[in-house]
Protein backbone atom coordinates (compact mmCIF):
# COMPACT_ATOMS: atom_id res chain seq x y z
CA UNK A 1 0.00 0.00 0.00
CA UNK A 2 1.70 3.38 -1.29
CA UNK A 3 2.74 5.30 -3.93
CA UNK A 4 6.61 5.82 -5.44
CA UNK A 5 7.35 7.95 -2.57
CA UNK A 6 6.63 6.15 0.72
CA UNK A 7 9.51 3.79 0.13
CA UNK A 8 11.69 6.75 1.55
CA UNK A 9 11.55 7.09 5.96
CA UNK A 10 10.76 9.69 7.15
CA UNK A 11 12.52 12.80 8.84
CA UNK A 12 12.71 12.72 13.00
CA UNK A 13 13.38 16.50 12.87
CA UNK A 14 12.77 17.03 16.71
CA UNK A 15 13.07 14.52 20.20
CA UNK A 16 10.37 15.48 22.74
CA UNK A 17 11.58 15.99 26.13
CA UNK A 18 8.08 15.96 28.23
CA UNK A 19 4.91 13.37 26.64
CA UNK A 20 3.69 15.19 24.06
CA UNK A 21 -0.36 14.91 22.77
CA UNK A 22 -0.94 18.08 20.53
CA UNK A 23 1.01 19.68 17.75
CA UNK A 24 -0.14 22.69 15.98
CA UNK A 25 2.09 25.44 13.11
CA UNK A 26 1.92 28.63 13.86
CA UNK A 27 3.36 30.95 11.21
CA UNK A 28 4.96 30.06 8.44
CA UNK A 29 7.89 28.34 9.83
CA UNK A 30 7.36 27.14 13.69
CA UNK A 31 5.06 24.55 15.29
CA UNK A 32 3.82 24.42 18.99
CA UNK A 33 4.72 21.04 21.05
CA UNK A 34 2.39 20.47 23.82
CA UNK A 35 2.21 17.89 26.68
CA UNK A 36 3.47 17.52 30.06
CA UNK A 37 3.59 15.05 32.61
CA UNK A 38 0.07 16.19 34.63
CA UNK A 39 0.18 17.49 38.10
CA UNK A 40 2.01 14.18 39.87
CA UNK A 41 4.86 15.35 41.29
CA UNK A 42 7.17 13.15 39.06
CA UNK A 43 9.37 15.99 37.63
CA UNK A 44 8.47 16.02 33.92
CA UNK A 45 7.29 19.29 33.00
CA UNK A 46 4.24 20.27 31.63
CA UNK A 47 5.10 23.08 28.79
CA UNK A 48 3.94 24.31 25.58
CA UNK A 49 7.18 24.43 23.60
CA UNK A 50 7.94 26.19 20.40
CA UNK A 51 10.10 24.84 17.71
CA UNK A 52 11.56 26.66 14.61
CA UNK A 53 12.20 24.67 11.55
CA UNK A 54 15.18 25.46 9.44
CA UNK A 55 17.92 23.47 7.87
CA UNK A 56 21.75 23.14 9.16
CA UNK A 57 23.33 26.62 7.94
CA UNK A 58 26.65 25.30 8.54
CA UNK A 59 26.03 23.57 4.79
CA UNK A 60 23.87 25.88 3.08
CA UNK A 61 25.66 27.19 0.00
CA UNK A 62 28.33 23.84 -0.29
CA UNK A 63 28.64 22.08 -3.18
CA UNK A 64 29.68 19.02 -1.82
CA UNK A 65 26.92 15.87 -2.51
CA UNK A 66 27.80 14.66 1.13
CA UNK A 67 27.09 18.04 2.36
CA UNK A 68 23.77 18.27 0.39
CA UNK A 69 22.74 15.12 1.45
CA UNK A 70 22.98 16.14 5.20
CA UNK A 71 20.89 19.68 4.45
CA UNK A 72 17.53 18.55 6.06
CA UNK A 73 15.16 19.83 7.67
CA UNK A 74 15.52 20.23 11.52
CA UNK A 75 13.66 21.65 14.02
CA UNK A 76 15.15 24.11 17.03
CA UNK A 77 13.42 24.89 20.26
CA UNK A 78 13.19 28.50 20.38
CA UNK A 79 10.96 29.11 23.36
CA UNK A 80 8.38 27.45 25.65
CA UNK A 81 5.20 28.61 27.84
CA UNK A 82 5.74 26.71 31.71
CA UNK A 83 1.73 25.49 32.40
CA UNK A 84 3.17 24.65 36.09
CA UNK A 85 0.81 21.58 37.17
CA UNK A 86 -1.27 21.57 33.92
CA UNK A 87 -0.64 19.11 31.23
CA UNK A 88 -2.04 20.02 28.23
CA UNK A 89 -3.98 17.37 26.58
CA UNK A 90 -5.67 19.07 23.29
CA UNK A 91 -4.39 23.05 21.93
CA UNK A 92 -5.55 25.45 18.88
CA UNK A 93 -4.22 28.11 17.74
CA UNK A 94 -5.65 31.03 14.94
CA UNK A 95 -4.15 33.96 13.82
CA UNK A 96 -5.47 37.89 14.99
CA UNK A 97 -3.93 39.70 12.00
CA UNK A 98 -2.06 39.80 9.29
CA UNK A 99 0.77 36.94 9.26
CA UNK A 100 4.00 39.84 9.16
CA UNK A 101 2.34 41.08 12.57
CA UNK A 102 2.91 37.48 14.16
CA UNK A 103 -0.09 37.64 16.78
CA UNK A 104 -1.86 34.48 17.53
CA UNK A 105 -4.34 33.06 20.05
CA UNK A 106 -3.37 29.69 21.66
CA UNK A 107 -6.27 27.55 23.67
CA UNK A 108 -4.75 24.97 25.41
CA UNK A 109 -7.00 22.35 27.21
CA UNK A 110 -5.60 21.54 30.84
CA UNK A 111 -7.53 18.86 33.00
CA UNK A 112 -11.06 20.83 33.03
CA UNK A 113 -9.72 23.96 31.94
CA UNK A 114 -8.92 26.00 28.90
CA UNK A 115 -5.96 28.43 29.47
CA UNK A 116 -5.33 31.36 26.59
CA UNK A 117 -1.90 32.83 25.72
CA UNK A 118 -1.49 35.69 22.81
CA UNK A 119 0.97 35.79 20.61
CA UNK A 120 2.30 39.39 20.41
CA UNK A 121 4.84 39.50 17.79
CA UNK A 122 8.19 38.10 17.19
CA UNK A 123 11.53 38.29 19.02
CA UNK A 124 14.94 36.87 19.19
CA UNK A 125 16.21 34.01 21.41
CA UNK A 126 19.28 31.70 21.70
CA UNK A 127 18.70 28.52 21.13
CA UNK A 128 16.59 26.06 24.15
CA UNK A 129 18.32 22.99 23.23
CA UNK A 130 21.70 23.72 21.81
CA UNK A 131 23.97 24.94 24.41
CA UNK A 132 26.51 25.37 22.28
CA UNK A 133 24.97 27.28 19.76
CA UNK A 134 24.64 31.23 21.21
CA UNK A 135 23.32 32.22 18.07
CA UNK A 136 20.00 34.58 18.52
CA UNK A 137 16.71 32.36 16.85
CA UNK A 138 13.57 33.87 16.12
CA UNK A 139 11.09 33.54 18.29
CA UNK A 140 7.65 34.86 19.58
CA UNK A 141 6.72 36.90 22.20
CA UNK A 142 3.85 34.95 24.56
CA UNK A 143 1.80 36.50 27.08
CA UNK A 144 -0.68 34.43 29.23
CA UNK A 145 -4.24 36.21 29.35
CA UNK A 146 -6.42 33.73 31.67
CA UNK A 147 -7.95 30.47 32.44
CA UNK A 148 -11.33 29.44 32.10
CA UNK A 149 -13.20 26.29 33.13
CA UNK A 150 -14.91 24.79 30.30
CA UNK A 151 -15.97 20.81 31.79
CA UNK A 152 -18.12 20.54 35.07
CA UNK A 153 -18.33 16.97 34.99
CA UNK A 154 -18.59 15.82 38.96
CA UNK A 155 -16.82 12.89 37.81
CA UNK A 156 -12.89 13.26 36.44
CA UNK A 157 -13.63 16.74 34.42
CA UNK A 158 -12.05 16.58 31.49
CA UNK A 159 -11.44 18.95 28.38
CA UNK A 160 -11.36 16.76 25.22
CA UNK A 161 -11.49 19.32 22.23
CA UNK A 162 -11.36 23.19 21.59
CA UNK A 163 -11.53 24.88 18.30
CA UNK A 164 -10.83 28.64 17.61
CA UNK A 165 -12.99 30.10 14.56
CA UNK A 166 -13.99 33.49 13.70
CA UNK A 167 -17.85 34.18 13.15
CA UNK A 168 -19.05 37.69 11.45
CA UNK A 169 -15.65 39.04 12.57
CA UNK A 170 -15.98 38.11 16.14
CA UNK A 171 -13.47 35.49 17.33
CA UNK A 172 -15.09 32.63 19.22
CA UNK A 173 -13.95 29.53 20.95
CA UNK A 174 -15.90 26.21 21.50
CA UNK A 175 -14.63 23.37 23.61
CA UNK A 176 -16.12 20.16 24.56
CA UNK A 177 -15.45 17.06 27.42
CA UNK A 178 -16.13 14.67 29.70
CA UNK A 179 -19.74 16.33 30.82
CA UNK A 180 -21.13 16.48 26.91
CA UNK A 181 -22.05 19.82 26.96
CA UNK A 182 -20.42 22.12 24.22
CA UNK A 183 -19.63 25.46 25.42
CA UNK A 184 -19.55 28.46 22.78
CA UNK A 185 -17.25 31.15 24.00
CA UNK A 186 -16.84 34.69 22.70
CA UNK A 187 -13.28 35.47 23.67
CA UNK A 188 -12.65 39.14 21.59
CA UNK A 189 -13.26 40.18 25.26
CA UNK A 190 -10.04 39.41 26.06
CA UNK A 191 -8.19 41.74 23.65
CA UNK A 192 -10.55 44.94 25.62
CA UNK A 193 -8.52 47.40 27.67
CA UNK A 194 -10.56 46.49 30.82
CA UNK A 195 -8.62 42.90 31.03
CA UNK A 196 -5.02 44.20 29.97
CA UNK A 197 -3.94 43.63 33.95
CA UNK A 198 -4.36 40.31 33.88
CA UNK A 199 -1.92 39.42 30.67
CA UNK A 200 0.88 38.37 32.58
CA UNK A 201 4.49 37.43 31.39
CA UNK A 202 5.31 34.23 30.58
CA UNK A 203 8.90 34.70 30.79
CA UNK A 204 8.75 34.36 34.63
CA UNK A 205 7.59 30.90 35.61
CA UNK A 206 6.48 31.94 38.88
CA UNK A 207 3.82 33.61 37.81
CA UNK A 208 0.31 32.08 37.57
CA UNK A 209 -2.49 32.25 34.85
CA UNK A 210 -5.31 34.02 36.59
CA UNK A 211 -8.84 32.15 36.63
CA UNK A 212 -11.68 34.22 35.25
CA UNK A 213 -15.05 33.05 36.32
CA UNK A 214 -16.67 33.92 32.66
CA UNK A 215 -19.48 31.94 31.49
CA UNK A 216 -20.02 31.20 27.90
CA UNK A 217 -21.89 32.79 25.69
CA UNK A 218 -24.10 29.70 24.69
CA UNK A 219 -24.25 25.98 25.97
CA UNK A 220 -25.33 23.02 23.93
CA UNK A 221 -25.90 19.47 25.61
CA UNK A 222 -25.20 17.06 23.84
CA UNK A 223 -26.54 14.45 26.22
CA UNK A 224 -24.28 12.84 29.09
CA UNK A 225 -21.81 11.32 26.69
CA UNK A 226 -17.66 12.48 26.39
CA UNK A 227 -18.07 15.01 23.57
CA UNK A 228 -14.22 13.26 21.11
CA UNK A 229 -14.10 15.67 18.81
CA UNK A 230 -15.93 18.95 17.43
CA UNK A 231 -14.84 21.11 13.99
CA UNK A 232 -16.46 24.01 12.71
CA UNK A 233 -17.24 25.38 9.13
CA UNK A 234 -14.85 27.60 7.12
CA UNK A 235 -17.69 30.51 7.16
CA UNK A 236 -18.01 29.78 11.10
CA UNK A 237 -22.14 28.94 11.01
CA UNK A 238 -21.77 25.34 11.78
CA UNK A 239 -20.70 23.03 14.16
CA UNK A 240 -19.95 19.62 14.45
CA UNK A 241 -20.13 17.69 17.78
CA UNK A 242 -18.67 14.00 17.64
CA UNK A 243 -19.72 11.46 20.21
CA UNK A 244 -19.74 8.00 20.51
CA UNK A 245 -23.38 7.02 19.06
CA UNK A 246 -23.84 10.27 16.87
CA UNK A 247 -22.72 13.01 15.40
CA UNK A 248 -24.61 16.47 15.58
CA UNK A 249 -24.36 20.21 13.46
CA UNK A 250 -25.78 22.73 15.26
CA UNK A 251 -26.21 26.67 14.20
CA UNK A 252 -23.29 28.49 16.08
CA UNK A 253 -25.22 31.50 15.89
CA UNK A 254 -27.89 30.00 18.78
CA UNK A 255 -26.99 26.54 19.46
CA UNK A 256 -29.97 25.27 18.28
CA UNK A 257 -29.22 21.80 16.19
CA UNK A 258 -29.66 21.65 12.59
CA UNK A 259 -29.68 17.77 11.88
CA UNK A 260 -27.98 14.30 13.14
CA UNK A 261 -25.37 12.45 10.55
CA UNK A 262 -26.71 9.54 9.78
CA UNK A 263 -25.04 6.24 9.34
CA UNK A 264 -23.85 4.86 5.65
CA UNK A 265 -25.50 2.08 5.04
CA UNK A 266 -22.63 0.51 3.29
CA UNK A 267 -20.93 0.51 6.75
CA UNK A 268 -23.91 -0.21 9.12
CA UNK A 269 -23.83 0.17 12.71
CA UNK A 270 -20.43 -1.75 13.08
CA UNK A 271 -18.49 1.77 12.21
CA UNK A 272 -18.40 5.14 14.35
CA UNK A 273 -16.68 8.87 13.45
CA UNK A 274 -13.07 9.27 14.79
CA UNK A 275 -12.95 12.32 13.45
CA UNK A 276 -14.61 14.76 11.33
CA UNK A 277 -12.39 18.15 9.83
CA UNK A 278 -14.73 20.63 7.76
CA UNK A 279 -12.83 21.58 4.09
CA UNK A 280 -12.43 25.36 2.07
CA UNK A 281 -13.58 23.60 -0.96
CA UNK A 282 -17.24 25.06 -2.01
CA UNK A 283 -16.93 28.52 -3.55
CA UNK A 284 -19.68 29.24 -3.64
CA UNK A 285 -20.97 29.65 0.05
CA UNK A 286 -23.64 27.14 0.11
CA UNK A 287 -22.14 23.77 1.38
CA UNK A 288 -19.64 23.03 3.76
CA UNK A 289 -17.74 20.33 2.42
CA UNK A 290 -16.06 17.63 5.19
CA UNK A 291 -13.94 14.70 5.46
CA UNK A 292 -14.71 12.32 8.43
CA UNK A 293 -12.81 8.88 9.90
CA UNK A 294 -14.30 6.13 10.72
CA UNK A 295 -13.59 3.03 12.79
CA UNK A 296 -14.61 -0.33 14.17
CA UNK A 297 -17.02 0.03 16.92
CA UNK A 298 -15.43 -3.03 17.86
CA UNK A 299 -11.82 -3.39 17.22
CA UNK A 300 -10.65 -7.26 15.72
CA UNK A 301 -8.17 -8.81 14.48
CA UNK A 302 -8.93 -7.98 10.81
CA UNK A 303 -8.99 -4.07 11.47
CA UNK A 304 -10.53 -1.46 8.52
CA UNK A 305 -10.95 1.84 8.63
CA UNK A 306 -12.49 4.73 6.34
CA UNK A 307 -12.60 8.01 4.67
CA UNK A 308 -15.79 9.30 3.80
CA UNK A 309 -16.10 12.98 1.60
CA UNK A 310 -19.59 14.75 2.43
CA UNK A 311 -21.12 18.17 2.31
CA UNK A 312 -23.79 19.72 3.99
CA UNK A 313 -26.12 21.53 2.25
CA UNK A 314 -26.99 24.89 4.25
CA UNK A 315 -30.56 25.62 2.42
CA UNK A 316 -31.35 21.73 2.64
CA UNK A 317 -29.82 21.40 6.60
CA UNK A 318 -29.12 17.79 5.21
CA UNK A 319 -25.72 16.00 4.37
CA UNK A 320 -24.59 14.46 1.29
CA UNK A 321 -22.32 11.36 1.10
CA UNK A 322 -19.58 12.80 -2.23
CA UNK A 323 -17.42 9.24 -1.86
CA UNK A 324 -16.55 6.40 0.85
CA UNK A 325 -13.25 4.96 0.33
CA UNK A 326 -11.54 2.17 2.86
CA UNK A 327 -8.63 4.13 4.20
CA UNK A 328 -6.13 1.23 5.53
CA UNK A 329 -6.45 -1.72 7.64
CA UNK A 330 -5.44 -0.05 10.71
CA UNK A 331 -7.22 2.16 13.29
CA UNK A 332 -7.24 5.82 12.37
CA UNK A 333 -6.25 7.82 15.62
CA UNK A 334 -5.81 11.44 14.05
CA UNK A 335 -6.93 13.34 11.29
CA UNK A 336 -5.73 16.73 9.93
CA UNK A 337 -6.40 18.23 6.23
CA UNK A 338 -3.87 21.13 4.56
CA UNK A 339 -5.17 24.21 4.73
CA UNK A 340 -6.31 24.66 1.06
CA UNK A 341 -8.12 21.70 1.95
CA UNK A 342 -6.81 19.47 -0.86
CA UNK A 343 -4.52 16.94 1.01
CA UNK A 344 -5.69 14.79 3.97
CA UNK A 345 -3.65 12.71 6.55
CA UNK A 346 -4.24 10.35 9.11
CA UNK A 347 -2.16 9.05 11.54
CA UNK A 348 -3.07 5.08 13.07
CA UNK A 349 -2.78 3.30 16.36
CA UNK A 350 -0.11 1.15 14.61
CA UNK A 351 1.83 4.26 14.14
CA UNK A 352 1.50 4.73 10.34
CA UNK A 353 1.18 7.78 8.76
CA UNK A 354 -0.94 8.21 5.19
CA UNK A 355 -1.51 11.03 3.45
CA UNK A 356 -4.03 11.60 0.83
CA UNK A 357 -5.63 13.44 -2.92
CA UNK A 358 -9.02 14.58 -0.71
CA UNK A 359 -10.92 14.73 -3.91
CA UNK A 360 -9.66 11.21 -4.79
CA UNK A 361 -9.71 8.99 -1.89
CA UNK A 362 -8.84 5.71 -3.74
CA UNK A 363 -5.38 5.30 -3.02
CA UNK A 364 -2.91 7.45 -0.89
CA UNK A 365 -0.22 9.35 -2.88
CA UNK A 366 2.13 8.22 0.99
CA UNK A 367 1.75 5.40 2.97
CA UNK A 368 4.53 4.66 5.84
CA UNK A 369 3.78 1.94 7.56
CA UNK A 370 4.69 2.06 11.40
CA UNK A 371 6.40 5.11 10.91
CA UNK A 372 6.53 5.41 14.60
CA UNK A 373 6.45 2.84 17.26
CA UNK A 374 3.79 3.63 19.06
CA UNK A 375 0.27 5.22 18.24
CA UNK A 376 0.06 9.15 16.86
CA UNK A 377 -1.44 11.65 18.88
CA UNK A 378 -1.02 14.33 16.11
CA UNK A 379 -0.92 14.99 12.28
CA UNK A 380 -0.62 18.28 10.81
CA UNK A 381 0.22 20.28 7.47
CA UNK A 382 2.90 22.38 7.25
CA UNK A 383 2.33 25.70 4.89
CA UNK A 384 3.96 26.09 1.29
CA UNK A 385 4.45 29.44 1.29
CA UNK A 386 6.11 32.36 3.87
CA UNK A 387 3.05 34.63 4.73
CA UNK A 388 5.45 36.57 7.62
CA UNK A 389 6.80 38.69 4.98
CA UNK A 390 5.25 42.36 3.81
CA UNK A 391 6.84 41.49 0.72
CA UNK A 392 6.69 39.09 -2.04
CA UNK A 393 2.86 39.63 -1.87
CA UNK A 394 0.15 40.12 -4.80
CA UNK A 395 -2.48 42.86 -4.17
CA UNK A 396 -6.17 41.65 -4.18
CA UNK A 397 -9.21 43.08 -4.73
CA UNK A 398 -10.34 44.75 -1.48
CA UNK A 399 -11.81 42.16 1.30
CA UNK A 400 -13.52 42.72 4.31
CA UNK A 401 -10.86 40.08 6.25
CA UNK A 402 -7.56 42.09 6.00
CA UNK A 403 -6.01 38.56 6.39
CA UNK A 404 -6.97 37.55 3.15
CA UNK A 405 -6.42 40.95 0.85
CA UNK A 406 -3.50 39.74 -0.11
CA UNK A 407 -1.58 36.31 -1.50
CA UNK A 408 2.05 35.72 -0.94
CA UNK A 409 4.19 34.08 -3.42
CA UNK A 410 7.59 33.32 -1.26
CA UNK A 411 7.91 29.73 -0.86
CA UNK A 412 8.19 28.13 2.72
CA UNK A 413 10.49 25.99 4.35
CA UNK A 414 8.63 22.78 2.75
CA UNK A 415 7.97 24.18 -0.44
CA UNK A 416 10.15 21.22 -2.08
CA UNK A 417 6.93 18.82 -1.82
CA UNK A 418 3.80 18.90 -2.60
CA UNK A 419 2.81 18.48 0.82
CA UNK A 420 4.90 18.24 4.32
CA UNK A 421 3.04 16.91 7.68
CA UNK A 422 4.33 16.63 10.86
CA UNK A 423 3.52 13.74 12.67
CA UNK A 424 3.50 13.10 16.91
CA UNK A 425 3.78 10.33 18.66
CA UNK A 426 4.02 8.59 22.41
CA UNK A 427 7.60 7.50 20.85
CA UNK A 428 8.99 11.44 21.88
CA UNK A 429 9.42 11.99 18.49
CA UNK A 430 8.23 14.58 15.60
CA UNK A 431 8.64 13.05 11.73
CA UNK A 432 8.50 14.94 8.78
CA UNK A 433 6.38 12.96 5.71
CA UNK A 434 6.80 14.82 2.53
CA UNK A 435 4.63 14.03 -0.74
CA UNK A 436 8.10 14.92 -3.43
CA UNK A 437 7.59 16.47 -7.06
CA UNK A 438 8.17 13.45 -9.39
CA UNK A 439 11.36 13.63 -10.86
CA UNK A 440 11.98 13.34 -14.79
CA UNK A 441 13.07 9.85 -14.72
CA UNK A 442 9.50 8.81 -13.33
CA UNK A 443 8.05 9.91 -16.82
CA UNK A 444 10.32 7.97 -18.19
CA UNK A 445 8.93 5.46 -20.90
CA UNK A 446 5.51 6.92 -20.07
CA UNK A 447 3.00 7.93 -22.27
CA UNK A 448 3.16 11.10 -19.97
CA UNK A 449 7.23 11.45 -20.65
CA UNK A 450 6.80 10.27 -24.23
CA UNK A 451 4.30 13.67 -24.77
CA UNK A 452 6.71 15.79 -22.66
CA UNK A 453 9.55 14.80 -24.77
CA UNK A 454 7.54 15.77 -27.52
CA UNK A 455 6.41 19.27 -26.63
CA UNK A 456 10.53 20.09 -25.64
CA UNK A 457 11.67 19.08 -28.93
CA UNK A 458 8.28 20.89 -31.01
CA UNK A 459 9.52 23.93 -28.69
CA UNK A 460 13.49 23.45 -30.32
CA UNK A 461 11.68 23.11 -33.55
CA UNK A 462 10.05 25.99 -34.16
CA UNK A 463 12.67 28.08 -32.39
CA UNK A 464 15.61 26.84 -35.13
CA UNK A 465 12.53 27.67 -37.73
CA UNK A 466 11.94 31.08 -36.17
CA UNK A 467 15.41 32.08 -36.34
CA UNK A 468 16.12 30.66 -40.16
CA UNK A 469 12.97 32.72 -41.36
CA UNK A 470 14.42 36.18 -39.41
CA UNK A 471 17.69 36.01 -40.08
Amino acid sequence: MGSFNSKAKPTVIAQCHIPPYSIKAIGSRHFLLAGGGGAARTGVKNEIDLYLLTYNNQLLGSTSAQDKAQLILQAKQTGLIDTTIYSNMNMDVIALDTAEQGRYLIAAGQDEYCSLYQVNGFSMNNTITDDNNNDATLSFDFQSICRLKTDDSSKDPYQKCVKLYFFKNTLWMATGGSDGTVRLWNVSWLFQEKVKTLQLTVENSNQQVQEIKEPPEMEINTGSELVDDLDVSCCGSVLAAIRSKQTSFYDTSDATLLMVLKNIQELGDAFKIRSLKFLPLDKTGKNAIFIVAYNQRVRTSKEISYLALWAYSKQDKACHLISLKKACNETISCLASSECGNYTCIGTMSGSVAIYDTHNLKCPLYWQAQAHSSFVTSVEFLPQRSYDFSYGRIQQEPSSNKKESTKCFLPGVCASSRASVMSLSVDMTVQLHSIEYPSLSQFSGTTTGVLLKLAVWSLVLYLVLWLLFVH
